[in-house]
């Protein structure tokens, strides 16, 4: 996206400067606006315009499943991508889609890929070192995982987002220990 509106290219990353890199000289606000609201519209507008013309076939049938595609700079924007922060929007709508339209038997989830092999030629030289599995995601691993999210098997799985990055960002896993250790168990009424 932001190659059309020519912005200087990420520097190189290291696995100690991907989460953050303070010498990173790029200026946030040198990204042109209509550059965002590209962004917007292709990462945010263009799902939820594709979801709601889905609904009206997943209510003739009485189900129906959608999956989003995002990545992974959602859960941890990083500068190397200063687009990634209008990803969380689309979490959010995955989550209120499924809020309003689970009882209708509409599953809504969202795929967070890392690293593609795809792209590989876009990323600078390092980044694969960022990457604990040691490789570029497949895309067909991600078409599995959309296919199992479409599936019936994945029937009570609504609203997630499922990381798929090779084990870059391992945050959520983390916080959901940390939250499930810091609430105290359940008392029965006495």
């Amino acid at each position: 996206m932001l190659k059309r509106y020519r912005t200087p290219p990420a520097p190189p990353a290291t696995a100690e400067t991907f989460a953050y890199d303070a010498d990173d000289p790029r200026d946030l606000f040198g990204v042109p606006f209509d550059a965002w609201r590209d962004n917007d519209d292709t990462d945010v507008s263009g799902p939820m315009r594709l979801f709601r013309s889905a609904v009206p076939h997943f209510r003739r049938n009485g189900k129906g499943a959608f999956v989003a595609i995002s990545g992974i700079e959602a859960l941890q924007p990083r500068l190397p991508y200063p687009l990634g922060p209008y990803r969380p929007a689309l979490h959010g709508f995955v989550k209120l889609l499924s809020d309003r339209h689970g009882r209708e038997g509409i599953r809504v989830d969202c795929i967070a890929p890392g690293l593609m092999e795809n792209a590989a030629a876009e990323f600078p030289e390092g980044w694969l070192n960022t990457v604990p599995a040691g490789r570029y995601g497949a895309v067909g691993e991600i078409a599995g995982t959309g296919a199992f999210l479409l599936s019936d098997d994945a029937g009570f799985v609504t609203g997630q987002t499922i990381v798929a990055d090779g084990g870059v960002d391992r945050t959520a896993g983390t916080l959901l220990r940390a939250t499930a250790l810091s609430v105290p168990p359940l008392q029965a009424p006495a």
